[in-house]
């Protein structure tokens, strides 16, 4: 594999970017950003909601991916959702202690 063929770098951020209780590592953004400035696409996925991502990541990346997929947003844009929330999946959250955060 050559590495100059590689143009995006994919990370979650729980236990990734963070230590095992959570807390940010300051060296993984700092690597994050000396990554971006040598042309790398900064791409974090992560089950948490679209706000904290980009409160805590949006100057460093270009793309967020939140709720496990549901939501995703390239810098400077605005959120989208991946597809619509099915009404079966509302009906299953009903009851549950859960919380489903829609698009803006």
């Amino acid at each position: 594999m050559r590495l100059d063929r590689i143009l995006a770098l994919a990370t979650d951020y729980d236990r990734t970017l963070t230590t095992d209780d959570l807390q940010p590592v300051p060296e993984a953004r700092k690597a994050l950003r000396a990554a971006r400035a040598r042309g790398l696409r900064i791409i974090v996925v992560s089950g948490r909601n679209m706000a904290f991502l980009d409160r805590e990541l949006g100057e460093i990346a270009d793309v967020l991916v939140a709720e496990n997929g549901a939501l995703w947003k390239m810098a400077g844009e605005k959120t989208h959702a991946t597809h619509p929330p099915a009404a079966a999946v509302r009906k299953a959250l009903d009851g549950l202690d859960a919380e489903a955060e829609h698009p803006v």
